[in-house]
């Protein structure tokens, strides 16, 4: 069951102490180190391909103690962390001569979409292009240039003449460091004071499937954060049966999310210029592509930029008496909480049709 002072939220309760200083000087250092020299090449890695780097190692440590003997105690602890995951990816690649247009050692047909006629039956059916090879004049076109142009991003296939499937490795990487701070004050045997100051900072980086602009995968981009978090308490004991409490709290943390493809110019593809200003309304990304016949997609989806920033300020004050075996207490609060997020749309999706089959 909650104490009154909690109810007004509907989940569980966590309650931390932090450590404070003593009138003897006492500190610590700790050291974690994990390497990936007998990790196991993640699922799906090629076999032979040589092993991508996977490394944990944490170090840190705490010192307190007094700065005034029984009166003013400080305590320090600090954390590092920098972690990374061996990580690896797979899709499928159209055939290299695919994307030049030549088909002619394909096992299914390439028709001609401008020859669209009856037949003899009434039927609408189209031409096959002479030897399944697109004439180079279609490709000429603007609209072709542009799709050659995305293309283009594609990693290197694995085959000439067949789709084929592309394994990529790398590293998903987490690191941070945090460190916290607190000065204690015994005013006097019934006055306790202490300030607590704390920050973190963090990174992420994810795998980067094409490792150019236009890769799908690794949510897109890098994530960096920072947190900070400030507590000032005040106990009084005014007589061995009742006991007051003052209490404020300030926390603040902000997230940024950064595309990879963040200020990328639609121009480079061949988009006219009114195409490149409106995606500078939202957000200047690579244009998302995606493909039928089990092709991977080419361009951000869904992980765009973003920036979240929530603010509280948080203030209690309570007494306590204690009568006979029972304890009352009362009380009240306040909080004011905020917080900001600004994302931009999710660029465009534009589909297209390439399949390894007839039709």
């Amino acid at each position: 069951m909650l104490e009154a002072e909690y109810g007004r939220f509907s989940g569980g309760i966590i309650s931390l102490t932090t450590k404070g200083g003593t009138n003897q000087f006492h500190g610590g250092v700790f050291g974690f180190l994990e390497t990936g020299g007998l990790a196991a090449q993640p699922f799906g890695t090629t076999p032979g391909s040589p092993k991508q780097d996977s490394h944990r190692y944490q170090s840190g440590g705490t010192f307190g103690g007094p700065l005034r003997r029984d009166k003013t105690f400080f305590f320090v602890d600090f954390e590092d962390s920098r972690q990374a995951s061996a990580a690896t990816e797979q899709f499928q690649l159209p055939a290299a001569n695919w994307l030049k247009g030549d088909f002619s050692a394909a096992s299914f047909k390439i028709y001609d979409p401008l020859t669209v006629h009856q037949d003899t039956n009434g039927n609408y059916v189209r031409n096959q292009f002479f030897n399944n090879v697109i004439p180079a004049s279609r490709l000429a076109t603007p609209a072709s240039q542009i799709a050659q142009k995305i293309l283009s991003y594609y990693p290197t296939p694995g085959s000439a003449t067949a789709q084929s499937t592309y394994t990529a490795s790398g590293n998903n990487t987490n690191n941070y460091y945090h460190f916290g701070t607190r000065v204690d004050q015994q005013f006097s045997t019934n006055w306790h004071s202490f300030l607590r100051f704390s920050h973190f900072a963090g990174s992420n980086t994810y795998l980067s499937d094409f490792g150019n602009v236009a890769s799908p995968g690794g949510y897109n981009g890098p994530t960096n954060g920072n947190a900070y978090s400030l507590a000032f308490d005040n106990t009084v004991t005014f007589n061995p049966n009742l006991l007051g409490e003052f209490r404020y709290g300030f926390s603040k943390s902000v997230s940024v999310r950064t595309a990879s493809s963040q200020g990328f110019d639609a121009t480079t593809l061949g988009f006219p210029s009114s195409v490149n200003q409106q995606a500078l309304q939202n957000a200047a990304l690579f244009p998302h592509f995606s493909f039928s016949g089990g092709f991977q997609d080419i361009g951000t989806l869904g992980y765009v930029p973003l920036q979240e920033n929530p603010l509280a300020h948080d203030v209690n004050a309570s007494l306590v008496k204690i009568v006979g075996g029972h304890t009352i207490k009362a009380g009240g609060g306040s909080a004011i909480s905020s917080s900001t997020s600004t994302s931009t749309p999710i660029p465009g999706e534009h589909s297209a049709l390439m399949r390894a089959g007839p039709g």
